[in-house]
């Protein structure tokens, strides 16, 4: 009965590793396609994004929750069409890296799916620490049941300290953040 025990223990143990691992992302990470503003970039065979323009400002107005960010924090607010070719599966999650971290949108808006042959043109922010602008970078990655194995669109936002330092003296005006509109692609 030890025996058997102990057989079935080390077969458990075995199973649970190799699922850990298959659980685990590769060591790329996934395949990361950069890109800039303006720039449309394929993300997967139904949809393709282009962030239009970027933002800071500690006010949302408009469509939004009640969120304030804390002193030491403000909203990092980008402007983003996604132009869909195919149906659209899944969510399309938007995320800021910056020195190591990743901010979310927590519950506020982000990209909005359509059918094929139609834009969508999104406000998208995301609550950041100030000193955590500079060389912040935007992801885009469609939702996957193991995370790290679809492809991620990072977008440089061109926040270097000199634009950082311009999108802060400005960051006291209130940005609306409406319903996304949607048209036909051209």
């Amino acid at each position: 009965m030890k025996r058997f025990a102990m057989v079935l223990l080390v077969a458990v143990m075995v199973v649970v590793a190799a699922l850990i691992r298959a659980a685990q992302p590769p060591s790329t990470g996934g395949q990361v396609v950069p890109s800039v503003i303006g720039q449309l970039t394929v993300l997967n065979t139904s949809t393709s994004l282009k962030v239009t323009g970027v933002a800071v400002t500690t006010t949302l107005t408009g469509q939004v929750e009640d969120v304030a960010p804390s002193a030491d924090d403000c909203f990092l607010v980008a402007q983003v069409d996604a132009v869909f070719v195919g149906k659209a599966f899944g969510n399309v999650d938007a995320a800021v890296t910056s020195g190591g971290k990743t901010f979310e949108p927590q519950g506020l808006m982000g990209v909005t799916l359509a059918e094929p042959g139609f834009t969508t043109h999104s406000t998208v922010p995301i609550v950041i620490p100030k000193n955590r602008l500079v060389g912040a970078r935007l992801q885009f990655q469609t939702g996957a049941v193991i995370h790290g194995y679809q492809r991620t669109v990072e977008v440089d936002l061109g926040l270097t300290a000199d634009r950082v330092a311009q999108l802060l003296e400005s960051a006291g005006t209130p940005i609306a953040v409406d319903l996304p509109r949607t048209e036909v692609t051209p």
